[in-house]
């Protein structure tokens, strides 16, 4: 299966498990900091590993600050939604167009889109 094909398909899975009530899901502003495309590839262990890997492979995104600027952009208002299925479904969009635009980083053997780093390495911080 390819990679793009993958994405496609965990996020219908992602989609689909909201539709059922998962209590699992992040709610508002926490959406950021738990990598739910990632999360159905890699148990918590893995993600905390990538998550410190592209932390210690990228200086100058180490904060939880730094991390949340560059996942938030221009969408700063996002931190103060209450609906995590509007963040998830931001952050899904991004990981999409990161790959549509070769916005990828390879950390400790993953392939990943700079998105899914990028909440592993605030899932490492905040774990």
């Amino acid at each position: 299966m390819r990679r793009r094909e993958f994405i496609r398909s965990s996020i219908l899975t992602t989609l689909a498990l909201s539709f059922n009530g998962c209590s699992q899901r992040p709610k508002g502003p926490n959406a950021f900091y738990f990598p739910v495309v990632m999360s159905s590839c890699a148990d918590e262990d893995s993600l905390m590993n990538i998550g410190k890997a592209y932390r210690a492979q990228y200086n100058n995104e180490q904060s939880e600050e730094s991390l949340i600027d560059a996942l938030t952009q221009n969408n700063m208002h996002l931190l103060h939604e209450s609906d995590g299925t509007k963040i998830t479904h931001y952050l899904e969009q991004r990981i999409q167009n990161d790959f549509e635009k070769n916005e990828i980083v390879i950390v400790d053997g993953w392939i990943l889109s700079r998105t899914e780093a990028r909440q592993c390495a605030l899932f490492s911080i905040i774990s």
